[in-house]
């Protein structure tokens, strides 16, 4: 699936258009959505709003750089050693749409896993499986990296913003 520099930009122009415009209406009507809360020094809605204006100055400046810098072409090449014909290509291109499935199937096994056994566990198993799809096979790095990744980001939610992430049915 071949797309032009002018196809590439109107997809980015309609992409950012179309998450800024979400992204303010949920901002502004997010007040419907939360009713009290724990007493805390901030309230419910501080890193929700944080969130949601990090993601619309992102899909401004996807918005400026559609718009005043041309997208590069995009230059699919083969492993070392072989030639690119039109089937190589084709089966690059096949290669990239079957791990995008799979990242999502992933992304949904991990909804069913937080159930289950909770945050602490499946998510360095997650961090793991998204980064060997990704081509990351230093595991040596990645294992320690992802379990400390989560552990930290475990005690950032509970202690300091006093967000209760799940523990999963089985560790309750």
């Amino acid at each position: 699936m071949n797309f032009s520099l002018k196809h590439r930009n109107l997809a980015d122009i309609i992409i950012s258009l179309l998450l800024s415009c979400g992204s303010l209406a949920f901002l502004m009507n997010m007040h419907k959505f939360v009713y009290g809360g724990m007493k805390s020094t901030v309230g419910p809605l501080v890193f929700p709003r944080f969130v949601i204006i990090v993601a619309v100055i992102l899909s401004f400046l996807l918005l400026i750089f559609a718009l005043f810098k041309p997208a590069a072409k995009k230059q699919i090449s083969p492993p070392a050693g072989q030639s690119c014909g039109p089937e190589t290509a084709e089966a690059l291109d096949s290669s990239s749409t079957k791990k995008s499935v799979i990242y999502v199937a992933v992304l949904f096994a991990y909804l069913i896993m937080l159930q289950f056994i909770g945050f602490l566990i499946s998510t360095p198993i997650v961090l793991l499986v998204v980064a060997y799809i990704l081509n990351g096979r230093n595991f040596k790095v990645l294992a320690p990296m992802s379990i400390i990744f989560s552990t930290t980001l475990y005690f950032v939610a509970a202690r300091l913003m006093h967000i209760i992430l799940p523990a999963g049915i089985w560790f309750e």
